[in-house]
């Protein structure tokens, strides 16, 4: 089941655009990853992807 659209807008605000993947396969040693984020690579591959 996917996302509604606000739900997806309500995270990415409260997130301030940044990652907050947890996986320890990403080695994260201090715990989030914090990336920058680029709204228009939603769903893409590369940088700021998401």
């Amino acid at each position: 089941m996917a996302f509604s659209q606000e739900t997806v807008e309500r995270a990415w605000k409260r997130a301030g655009g940044k990652c907050e993947c947890r996986r320890k396969s990403h080695n994260h040693s201090y715990g989030v990853c914090h990336k920058q984020l680029v709204w228009g690579n939603r769903g893409r591959e590369g940088r700021g992807a998401w």
